[in-house]
């Protein structure tokens, strides 16, 4: 869950359970300046893209403005909210990835990102959750690691936590530590 402000470019997404290369991964394409209005999501596989499901918008982004994002991965399903409304419900059933790295943005567009927060499922291991800052070549920046994590109804939950990017961050990388 987090806010984006997109301010250049086509469109931002959102990439989850992507492994270490982002070649084995879903992506969440959300629209900005495309000729279609629709939220996409795609699987990766060995790098070749697969649309799983697709949803028209009932409005458009506008420049400059903030939107709530919510992402429930839940097993092989996939519910995506903008602001708190329900835009995309998917299953996966060919083989679905169940683990890997979150990753927000895309490196050739400009979006500002705010009040991330991560939930995953009570023992799936880690007790943080670390940022990763990347330039547009793809060279890290910096991480920043949460300090503050509480376990709340079977659930470990992301909370009270600020990253600040570098300047020149093009993407950033969200994992559990």
């Amino acid at each position: 869950e987090y806010k984006v402000k997109i301010l250049d470019g086509l469109e931002t997404n959102l990439q989850f359970r992507s492994d270490q290369n982002g070649r084995n991964a879903y992506r969440i394409f959300i629209p900005y300046r495309t000729t279609t209005n629709n939220v996409r999501l795609y699987k990766y596989t060995n790098g070749a893209p697969a649309q799983i499901a697709v949803s028209s918008l009932a409005f458009n982004f506008t420049q400059d403005q903030w939107y709530s994002l919510k992402l429930v991965a839940d097993g092989n399903n996939f519910k995506f909210y903008i602001n708190n409304v329900l835009q995309l419900d998917a299953t996966d059933t060919a083989n679905p990835y169940s683990k890997g790295f979150t990753i927000l943005g895309y490196p050739s567009y400009h979006s500002h990102y705010d009040d991330i927060k991560v939930s995953v499922p009570g023992g799936s291991g880690g007790t943080k959750v670390s940022v990763e800052f990347f330039d547009t070549n793809g060279l890290s920046l910096g991480a920043q690691v949460s300090s503050n994590v509480i376990q709340t109804k079977g659930k470990w939950q992301l909370t009270a936590f600020d990253a600040s990017a570098p300047v020149n961050t093009s993407y950033a990388t969200v994992k559990l530590i």
